[in-house]
């Protein structure tokens, strides 16, 4: 037999009178009229050339082909059933690996709480981080390399969803304690005349500190790079260097004991944190418990307002 010409609607038909044997009764079941009920009854055994259900005082009798049929037809229905029924994610029991793309900026922010609640409210998830930048990771998302991708991105294409996590509060100038400039007003020419720490995944020495700079008509020398922002605290310590971080970074930093922040002498540039992720799964139950969770974190953290 062809599916493609069954009215699926006959089987809830026949389910119903399997488990009624009234053909009234089964229309209310099923919403369904007699008269309805009726018709759809002649269609089915018209399809299955057999009379199905044969009417007693009593009620409908199944003949020994419906009986044949009740089981497995009432399996098939269940399991569409199933499969149309919206997915539950129970985080207490759900079993499930999640990838998240990110820089070492927003990991070191989002990442310490988001392990305590995984560890206590969801202990059978797992999480995978990938080191990447916003091109990375727009890519990761596209080619299911990754669920959730954390960037300051700017250009969002129509395949993807944004949401913001973390408002932006600008930059500080960070140093030790005991640096020339530590104690005095950090002019731009002083700031521009100071070897700097720069954050570079790829090792290159301009960013957008030049940029400004550049407009101001100022010129800076890069001394040294580092890979990953965790890094630049314990460089800072030892040295005469500069950096400019995150005010939101360096105030999640555990020690400042030995380091100094102020304002930056130049214009403010704001990078808003935000999550994105492929459209497909805005739907999908586990992924938006995993979304809601760091909306969460961060709205406990003052980070959203």
């Amino acid at each position: 037999m062809n599916l493609a010409g069954v009215d699926l609607n006959l089987l809830i038909v026949f389910d119903a009178l399997m488990a009624e044997r009234h053909v009234t009764r089964a229309g209310e079941r099923i919403g369904l009229s007699q008269p309805a009920m009726s018709a759809a009854l002649n269609r089915l055994r018209h399809l299955l050339k057999d009379e199905l259900f044969i009417r007693r005082a009593d009620g409908m009798q199944p003949t020994r082909r419906a009986e044949e049929l009740a089981i497995p037809l009432c399996q098939a229905l269940q399991q569409i059933q199933d499969a149309l029924k919206p997915k539950e994610f129970i985080a207490a029991s759900a079993s499930r690996v999640f990838k998240i793309a990110t820089n070492d900026f927003a990991a070191s922010l989002l990442l310490p709480s988001l392990g305590e609640r995984i560890y206590k409210e969801a202990p059978n998830v797992d999480i995978r981080i990938i080191a990447a930048d916003d091109t990375l990771a727009k890519n990761l998302i596209e080619q299911d390399g990754a669920e959730i991708a954390i960037a300051p991105f700017k250009q969002v294409e129509a395949q993807f969803e944004k949401q913001l996590l973390i408002e932006p509060v600008g930059f500080v100038c960070v140093m030790r304690k005991g640096h020339p400039l530590a104690n005095l007003p950090l002019t731009l020419k002083a700031f521009a005349e100071t070897p700097q720490l720069l954050i570079s995944r790829t090792g290159d020495y301009k960013g957008f500190v030049d940029e400004i700079l550049a407009e101001l008509g100022y010129k800076r020398r890069v001394g040294f790079t580092v890979p990953n922002f965790l890094l630049a605290p314990i460089i800072l310590k030892k040295t005469d260097y500069i950096a400019t971080l995150p005010r939101r970074l360096v105030e999640s930093i555990i020690d400042m004991s030995d380091l100094v922040s102020c304002e930056p002498p130049f214009p403010q540039r704001l990078f808003p944190l935000s999550m994105l992720w492929h459209r497909r799964l805005t739907k999908d139950p586990g992924h938006a418990w995993l979304r809601q969770t760091l909306v969460d974190i961060a709205a406990s953290k003052g980070w959203l307002t």
